[in-house]
């Protein structure tokens, strides 16, 4: 059987409800999960990998804030070269809002594109997981072209980062040559330009 509708990435829900995709009881299951996804795989192969280790500094306080929980990402290969990355997050309640839980979710990347990771390692590393699923338990979730990336605040430019530390793109060159050179040479080398960062006037000695 396929586990894949070409070459799409699935994607897959876990955490704890009144009923799953696998169970007809409350409990941690599967929520919901794209269509195509073999079932088999989901349980052998998803389930071991959705769970959440709280902190013992938090646990052992009580905490009840949720964001200072922090998420755990996971990322693996199966034997078949499927790829799998996801993110279990704390839930201080679950739906009975009685006990804490946690909320997995994963995206399924197939074999044809598993080289992804190393050409778009950075927006893997912001995909944007969910945190809760609106829908009634047992629902279908959608393939997708893409994993979904979380918005970013725009980096700041290099130049204007050297600029604000007192250095020039010159010097900064002179800087890394000089640092490369002397661990190559075990050798100390005096640059020929001055910092005048405030910073680097405070570090000198009077």
């Amino acid at each position: 059987m396929n586990r894949f509708s070409g070459s799409r990435i699935t994607q897959q829900m876990y955490t704890r409800e009144r009923r799953g995709v696998y169970r007809a009881t409350e409990g941690f299951d599967t929520i919901a999960k794209s269509e195509s996804l073999d079932n088999n795989f989901v349980k052998k192969m998803l389930h071991p990998f959705c769970l959440y280790d709280a902190p013992a500094e938090l646990t052992a306080r009580g905490e009840k804030n949720e964001d200072m929980y922090p998420p755990a990402l996971h990322l693996f290969h199966t034997e078949a070269n499927e790829t799998v990355i996801g993110q279990s997050r704390y839930l201080a309640a679950d739906f009975t809002g009685q006990r804490s839980a946690f909320f997995a979710h994963n995206f399924i990347v197939p074999p044809i594109r598993s080289e992804e990771i190393v050409e778009h390692y950075g927006d893997w590393l912001h995909a944007d997981f969910a945190g809760t699923y609106e829908g009634e338990p047992g629902g279908t979730l959608p393939e997708l072209e893409d994993i979904p990336v979380a918005p970013r605040e725009r980096r700041p430019e290099p130049l204007a980062v050297l600029r604000s530390l007192g250095f020039g793109e010159e010097p900064f060159k002179a800087l890394l040559q000089a640092v490369m050179l002397s661990v190559a040479g075990k050798k100390k080398y005096t640059l020929p330009w001055t910092c005048r960062s405030p910073s680097c006037r405070a570090a000198q000695p009077n």
